[in-house]
């Protein structure tokens, strides 16, 4: 028997491409001003199958373990998370969190995406290093994987008006930005927040009974006006507390909280051979730059090339211009079990060799990234850089001594 009216008109549910099916997502953007609640993190030291799980929680700081690499602060707890992915790639507009999650993005044969990027950024062959670059401001054909925050937080869905849980998605710039605003110091005359944390101006943001109001506001990169995203706001300026707002948090909704953690029922982190599948499939990348990239690392083979397949770059669509910046992986991640791959015999890549400064003070990762970056940097004068690159670059240059 058919259904008629409103009843007849189904609502499909949308699943973003980082989550598995059911979890729902809020993407922060500047041209949506919205405010949520920044839901604290789950208590570790209590058992996931026990009772009080669920309404367990953690402050936003946790002083017994190593400092926040960023703000050279007190480290913070699991109330965001750290993950790679890509974000509208591809043909198809794509969105996926890469097996690098977890750990360092510059590893080899984790990702097929990052392997082609690699394969084709430094390369020699000129219509290999092409893919890598913008053309007449068009995205490239092969990008870097970048890294974005997932938070927990409680709002009202602007399309649909109902309040509910949902995993906000923030870029890595938004990400910085939010650290270091949570790092203010109060002043003498401030008020203290939250006792644990009184040298910090805002306290715990996330705590249930003091926390505060986060405004999804236009922001901008502080080393250029120019460059915008949708920056977490607390007061109405920086360094005052006016125009804070307490918001407290029921035990409901701290019941409803999404365990970004798990890997098998919220956050969709694919695998090597998946990325590779939907990388055939999409056909954005050449097929034989796929296969020259990836052929070692993929334990049961490369997937059969669509028909009608050729060596001609497509089209490449527009990208999500609210979900392009990247920072390197942090420890505050998600952990993903990886088996050791069996590396098969390589190819010869013609790498062009590139002449880089040495750096002092950086550890092996940040060193590798400074590496990146400065032939990046000294190959076209940063012009294809984006301004977080260029950001992250120069802070790199200065932590680590470089003239």
């Amino acid at each position: 028997m058919l259904r008629g009216g409103s009843e007849s008109e189904i609502r499909e549910s949308y699943t973003h491409g980082f989550f598995h099916e059911g979890t729902k997502s809020y993407v922060a953007r500047m041209s949506q001003q919205v405010d949520v609640r920044i839901l604290p993190a789950f208590d570790s030291s209590v058992k996931k199958t026990s009772k009080g799980y669920a309404t367990s929680v953690a402050p936003y700081r946790d002083r017994s373990g190593p400092e926040d690499y960023y703000t050279k602060t007190p480290g913070f707890s699991s109330f965001y998370y750290a993950v790679a992915g890509y974000t509208w790639f591809g043909n198809n507009k794509l969105s996926f969190l890469s097996p690098l999650t977890g750990g360092s993005t510059n590893r080899n044969g984790i990702c097929p995406a990052q392997d082609v990027y690699k394969l084709c950024y430094k390369n020699e062959d000129q219509s290999l290093h092409n893919l890598t670059q913008r053309v007449d401001k068009k995205d490239s054909a092969v990008s870097r994987v970048r890294t974005f925050g997932l938070l927990n937080c409680h709002m009202t869905n602007p399309v649909t008006n109902d309040e509910e849980n949902c995993v906000l998605i923030i870029t890595s710039a938004c990400l910085n930005q939010l650290k270091k605003r949570l790092s203010l110091r109060a002043g003498r005359e401030d008020p203290i927040i939250t006792e644990d944390f009184k040298e910090f101006l805002y306290g715990d943001i996330t705590d249930p009974k003091t926390g505060s109001i986060a405004k999804i506001r236009e922001t901008h990169m502080e080393e250029n006006a120019l460059m915008k995203f949708a920056g977490l706001f607390f007061s109405d300026k920086d360094g005052y507390l006016q125009g804070r707002e307490e918001s407290t948090v029921s035990d409901s909704v701290l019941a409803d909280r999404y365990d970004i953690s798990d890997t098998d029922n919220v956050t969709n982190i694919k695998t090597y051979d998946e990325v590779l599948e939907m990388m055939v499939s999409d056909g954005s990348v050449p097929y034989d730059v796929i296969v020259r990239a990836c052929q070692r690392y993929a334990e049961n083979g490369i997937p059969e090339a669509p028909k009608g397949t050729t060596t001609v770059t497509p089209v490449i669509p527009k990208k999500d211009p609210e979900l392009e910046e990247e920072v390197p992986m942090e420890s505050n991640t998600i952990q993903v079990k990886e088996e050791p791959k069996e590396i098969k015999s390589e190819e010869p890549e013609d790498i062009k060799a590139v002449e880089t400064p040495q750096p002092t003070n950086l550890d092996s990762e940040q060193s590798a990234r400074f590496t990146e970056l400065n032939s990046k940097y000294e190959s076209n004068g940063g012009s294809d850089m984006n301004t977080e690159e260029l950001s992250e670059y120069f802070t790199l240059r200065i932590k680590g001594g470089v003239n």
